[in-house]
């Protein structure tokens, strides 16, 4: 066996004298990040889906992603992100 080119080091908290935290928190975090990222982000999600490597899994998900912006849309969900990409076009030509 070859020694190893660096020491193991044990995984550490980002943040000095933070309590670690669950499973259960992490996987409600993510869940809820998730969410917001699928009712407001659908034309991200629709631009990365456009730019996968074309295919039959890659042609069903643009399907869906489309569908959904569609949806999104026709409902509202959309102006939000509408809104702060805006904005943020606005500030970065102001500088």
């Amino acid at each position: 066996m070859s020694a190893r080119p660096f020491p193991y080091k044990a995984p550490t908290e980002a943040i000095e004298g933070a309590a670690p935290a669950s499973l259960r928190r992490v996987s409600y975090g993510i869940a809820v990040a998730a969410l917001v990222a699928l009712l407001l982000g659908s034309k991200p999600l629709l631009t990365w889906i456009n730019e996968l490597p074309i295919g039959p899994v890659s042609d069903l998900m643009l399907s869906a992603a489309q569908a959904w912006d569609d949806t999104a849309e026709a409902v509202g969900l959309t102006w939000f992100g509408d809104t702060i990409r805006d904005r943020r076009k606005q500030f970065e030509g102001e500088r």
